[in-house]
């Protein structure tokens, strides 16, 4: 099991190869951290092993799994193809070519892939899946996805999916005095339909029900407090959301992200 230093030094390597495009992301590290040390953690050793990032961006997760050695190292994205419709990347072709040829120098690839279709792998072909805050931003595709995990997992393969907890304890609060636990009201009524916020959220326990619906045994789904800066202390606005994450180990249903984990039979 790799330490969380030598965890965080493979993503700071690959967020510095990748350069600007990854610079987005950079806001989501304690969840890259958190959820590539699992990977590494349950898949007993990334190390020869086939990863997979569904919905995986520029590459900074694949890309960080390939520098343990892993035997493959897959991400499928759809929006950062240049000549994707409507890319929310703007991303242009010179840019592209830079990131595929750190891709390349490090055997990590990037396909294009739109997750209403089928996985462009084979059966039982991955060793471990990673899905990071990707569901609650899709409508009607879960029971497809999950489906496709369990497919494309060989047996004993390990699948973690994270996604914001709809019911964290901050949220509990907001709709108790009536305000929304939802996206901002004002960027969906302005954004209209170029609104790219969160579809639907889930709960600790709907996450685990799509894992066994499935076919794949939930080893573990809990929510956990991941979003927290030091500078909040001196913003009073935040003092709320401080509080409710420390409180947040009172159960494991209060956290603000919830990771589920699931495992396909080796039968």
């Amino acid at each position: 099991m790799k330490t969380k230093k030598q965890i965080s030094d493979a993503l700071r390597k690959s967020f510095d190869l990748l350069g600007g495009a990854a610079r987005d992301e950079e806001s989501e590290w304690n969840r890259l951290v958190l959820t590539l040390g699992l990977a590494d953690e349950l898949s007993g050793d990334l190390e020869g092993k086939r990863f997979l990032d569904v919905g995986s961006s520029v590459g900074v997760m694949p890309l960080a799994a390939s520098f343990f050695g892993t035997q493959s190292s897959y991400g499928l994205d759809k929006f950062i193809f240049p000549d994707t419709f409507e890319n929310p990347f703007r991303m242009t072709h010179e840019q592209f070519e830079t990131l595929r040829k750190v891709w390349a120098e490090n055997n990590t690839e990037v396909i294009k892939h739109d997750i209403k279709d089928p996985m462009p792998l084979a059966d039982s072909s991955v060793d471990v899946i990673m899905c990071n805050a990707l569901i609650e931003h899709v409508h009607g595709l879960h029971k497809h996805l999950f489906s496709e995990f369990e497919r494309v997992l060989a047996p004993g393969g390990i699948v973690i999916v994270t996604t914001p907890n709809i019911a964290m304890l901050l949220k509990r609060l907001r709709f108790l005095v009536g305000r929304t636990p939802l996206w901002d009201f004002r960027d969906y009524f302005e954004s209209g339909k170029e609104f790219t916020g969160h579809i639907r959220e889930f709960t600790v326990r709907e996450c685990r029900q799509m894992l066994e619906w499935s076919g794949l045994e939930p080893i573990k789904v809990y929510s956990r407090a991941t979003y927290f800066k030091w500078k909040w202390l001196r913003k009073p606005h935040k003092w709320m959301q401080l509080m409710t994450q420390g409180l947040s180990f009172l159960s494991p249903n209060f956290g603000d992200l919830v990771i589920a984990i699931g495992r396909k039979s080796r039968d």
